[in-house]
């Protein structure tokens, strides 16, 4: 007799749904990231793509994942998107915050006040998608320790989801 393997069925989610709803880690048997300026200028232009109108979605690419028991979801495939994805909400949580800070922390003409908020808007909601609600959630990815970086990978990641724009000093 026959039995049936159950095949999961793909879902579709949208990035800020992807990452409130998950905590992935990156095992230790997953390569480095390791994407260069083409990749990267790719997944740009895709983006700018869909900000420009020039098409109304993205396909991101299949994130293969398997729960682990402290209720992580472990990359198996994906890792290089998920990362490349939230470096650059890091880097856009950044820019909000120094924008911000630069135009309108001491500023407070009423014309001003509302692009000033929506600039803390974006920072906060960014901020609680890589980092959770609460200041001692787990970032939304963890990458494990690695004994031939020294744990430097982990420090980074540390920096670039927990303090700001130090991440980039110490790049």
């Amino acid at each position: 007799m026959s039995s049936f393997v159950e095949i999961p069925q793909p879902s579709r989610f949208r990035m800020g749904e992807l990452f409130k709803d998950n905590n992935f880690t990156v095992p230790m048997y997953q390569r480095n990231y390791d994407w260069e300026s083409d990749q990267i200028v790719d997944f740009w232009d895709d983006l700018v793509d869909l900000v420009e109108g020039n098409r109304n979605s993205h396909f991101f690419g299949q994130i293969v994942t398997f729960k682990n028991e402290d209720g992580r979801q472990e990359i198996i495939d994906g890792q290089q998107r998920l990362t490349t994805s939230l470096i650059f909400m890091a880097v856009i949580k950044d820019i909000a915050t120094k924008m911000y800070q630069d135009n309108f922390a001491k500023d407070t003409s009423l014309s001003d006040l509302d692009r000033g908020d929506k600039l803390r808007d974006i920072r906060n909601a960014v901020r609680k998608l890589i980092r959770g609600e609460n200041e001692g959630d787990d970032a939304s990815l963890i990458v494990e320790q690695r004994s031939t970086n020294n744990g430097e990978l982990e420090k980074y990641f540390y920096a670039l989801t927990h303090k700001s724009a130090e991440a980039l000093d110490s790049s």
